[in-house]
């Protein structure tokens, strides 16, 4: 059976529970690589005007403590900026972060390493990664388009739902795998957050 961590999408994927000062947060990680160095990458990542581009409008202060907003999307705070190289922002909520590093790849290409964690009181089980999982892949595979000069997979289009169909059923294959949730509370957080991905597709 092909492994979904690694062939779809070109994204490879993890999740884990580990521990934390605060208790036992749930990471979902994700993993890509690029056709661009590391500078071109982290201003791609962190400028105003090319995250506009791949992503979604961003306004307000993209520096070590300021406040940011993603039109449409969550709100947060900067919380480290290390350039070319690493940057933490809380993600609409304080509990709730975000890490994306950028690195090299075993092939010596760049790669951008993106790491989401909540609280797994929050989260519950591992199925949390259902309702962030394939949001990030979507972003991850924009990233690409942008760096490649293609054009991107529209949104609200059918093939962004058929994107997200399958990047939901990759995701319940790492959770399954995983042990962070049992084969039930997969199937019952597939039923509950399809809809939320693609609605014509339920």
């Amino acid at each position: 059976m092909t492994d979904p961590s690694t062939d779809l999408f070109g994204i490879q994927r993890s999740i884990a529970v580990e521990p934390s000062d605060t208790g036992l947060r749930l990471l979902v990680a994700s993993r890509a690589s690029y056709p661009a160095t590391a500078a071109e990458l982290w201003l791609s990542l962190t400028d105003a005007e090319q995250l506009s581009r791949w992503f979604l409008p961003v306004t307000g202060d993209l520096n070590v403590g300021g406040e940011f907003q993603a039109e449409g999307n969550a709100s947060g705070r900067v919380l480290r900026c290390e350039p070319a190289e690493l940057f933490v922002v809380t993600w609409g909520d304080e509990s709730s972060i975000v890490e994306v590093r950028i690195g090299v790849d075993a092939a010596g290409d760049s790669a951008v390493e993106l790491k989401h964690s909540v609280p797994l009181s929050l989260a519950g089980n591992g199925t949390g990664a259902f309702y962030v999982g394939p949001g990030w892949d979507f972003a991850l595979v924009a990233l690409r388009a942008f760096h490649e000069g293609t054009p991107p997979i529209g949104l609200n289009t059918p093939q962004e739902q058929a994107f997200n169909r399958q990047s939901l059923l990759a995701w319940a294959l790492i959770v399954e795998s995983s042990g962070t949730a049992t084969p039930e509370e997969v199937a019952v957080g597939i039923t509950e957050t399809l809809p939320q991905w693609a609605p014509d597709l339920v």
